[in-house]
């Protein structure tokens, strides 16, 4: 079977999934309780790393739109400041989200509509296809459709809010495949983000072992029950989980208050909350981080950008660092953001540490593992 015509068939019929939207949180114990120090050092290189690939990009192909209007250059220009800045000192939270943020979304789709119509996918199906024969070739996997079968994908639907799949009573587990018709590069670049989702098994594992871990509290399922039962309490427990996780929902003032009318053992509960909360942050952080790195390091896998060219082929790039970089900036107060993007990059060619520190979050053990690894 012809490879788009295999996505196609895969697509099923039904409403769009509606995303849940970011809200502010803030984590109450913060991230990482180890030695942050060499946390922020080793975050601070992988963000220095990151914005110099997209600096270095920009000089390249700035050749190119000498004849671009003056609104165009006034905003590429004034992005390769900040991105100078942030390759030297390496904090996406020293640049403010409205302003140099704002900046450096508008040069990534000055970027955008600057890759000739020629190499722009079509429809949402040339975008899938893309992004799944990325995955496909840089997993070594035979085939699109054994590819699909070990993600556990029954259907696809189609959305341009955001990304996620769904299971719903029967346990089918749905793509919600992303295409924004005038962002089709970028829909490319987010569909490899959220499709590498799919293939981090193990580090899924992990984190749901910490969830689940929950449940041995004393009087948790009286908590769990009044928490699922109620409408308004399970949307607010799915805001903060898109954000964070649902340990932190549970640590909320609110939420230990209802645990002690309903007979939990809230000491037992903010002890377990407490001890886990940052090993799930760390998990969340490395999670994020692969799949933000993957965004751009994955385009060297697509045979259809190789074919395109070693110009086109790093344009792409040039756009999927441009997300990668202002994705921190634009949405300072998701710590798996923030904390896990910079992260991400350093461990790229280091999966054994990655593994080691998913195996083991606890934030002491992690500091060793990253001073043994980055000094």
């Amino acid at each position: 079977m012809k490879r788009r015509e295999f996505l196609r068939k895969s697509l099923v019929e039904g409403p769009a999934i509606v995303n849940i939207s970011y809200k502010m949180l803030n984590n109450p114990l913060g991230f990482f309780s180890g030695d942050t120090d060499i946390f922020d050092r080793v975050s601070e290189s992988g963000y220095r790393s990151l914005a110099s690939k997209t600096f270095d990009l920009q000089n390249y192909f700035e050749r190119f739109i000498e004849r671009s209007s003056s609104e165009d250059l006034y905003y590429l220009g004034t992005a390769k400041i900040h991105l100078n800045e942030l390759r030297r000192h390496g904090r996406p939270l020293k640049l403010d989200k409205n302003k140099e943020g704002g900046v450096l979304k508008t040069a990534r789709d000055i970027w955008e509509q600057a890759v000739p119509g020629k190499y722009v996918p079509r429809d949402g199906y040339d975008i899938l296809t893309i992004a799944v024969l990325a995955l496909t070739n840089f997993f070594k996997v035979d085939t699109v459709e054994k590819f699909v079968e070990e993600t556990g994908i029954k259907g696809i639907k189609w959305t341009n809010d955001g990304m996620s799949y769904v299971e719903p009573a029967e346990k089918e587990r749905i793509y919600n495949a992303h295409y924004n018709p005038e962002m089709p590069v970028t829909s490319v670049i987010v569909n490899i983000h959220e499709l590498y989702h799919l293939t981090q098994k193990d580090i899924t594992e992990n984190a749901v072992k910490i969830l689940r871990g929950v449940k041995g509290v004393e009087g948790y399922s009286k908590l769990s029950d009044v928490i699922w039962e109620d409408e308004e309490l399970y949307r607010k427990a799915l805001d903060v989980g898109s954000m964070s996780h649902f340990l932190n929902f549970l640590l909320s003032n609110d939420i230990m208050s209802l645990a002690k009318d309903v007979g939990v053992n809230t000491s037992q509960l903010r002890a377990y909350l407490k001890e886990n909360i940052p090993r799930l942050d760390i998990i969340n952080a490395v999670m994020e981080g692969e799949a933000y790195n993957a965004e751009y390091r994955l385009l060297d896998y697509s045979e259809e950008l190789k074919g395109a060219g070693k110009d086109i082929l790093n344009l792409w790039r040039l756009i999927a660092l441009y997300d990668v970089v202002t994705t921190p900036i634009l949405n300072p107060h998701i710590d798996k953001y923030v904390n896990g993007i910079g992260l991400g990059e350093m461990l790229w060619d280091k999966k054994e540490l990655q593994r080691e520190i998913v195996e083991n979050p606890d934030p002491k053990h992690v500091g060793k593992l990253l001073k043994a690894n980055f000094g």
